[in-house]
């Protein structure tokens, strides 16, 4: 909603229901505006575990294409397997801060 027009119109003694209409569609547009930045959140949130996923599975088979003999390159396998360690170990922080955003609000008190 947008305060300060609302705030205008009131204490200039102009409020009428043009203003009171524009105000409502500004309203509704600051609505759609949360539900795409939601749907982006979303996307982003999907495209980040996708990009774990690939980078674990990507390390996983580097190290089986080094045991069985198909790769002798060690130095790329070992940065595979990093990338992936630190992209994993990130994760778990970004879901321990979020869990513990999600216990302060939960335990806020009224």
């Amino acid at each position: 909603m947008n305060i300060d027009a609302l705030y205008s119109s009131l204490m200039n003694g102009t409020g009428s229901l043009d203003s009171l209409s524009s105000i409502t569609k500004g309203a509704a547009q600051t609505d759609e505006t949360h539900q795409a930045n939601g749907t982006a959140f979303s996307n982003l949130f999907e495209h980040s575990l996708q990009s774990l996923n690939d980078a674990q599975v990507s390390a996983d088979q580097a190290v089986q294409g080094l045991v069985s003999g198909k790769t002798d390159n060690m130095h790329d396998v070992m940065i595979q397997s990093t990338e992936a360690q630190l992209q994993l170990e990130l994760a778990i922080q970004v879901r321990n801060k979020l869990m513990d955003g999600y216990n302060d609000i939960k335990n806020m008190q009224y």
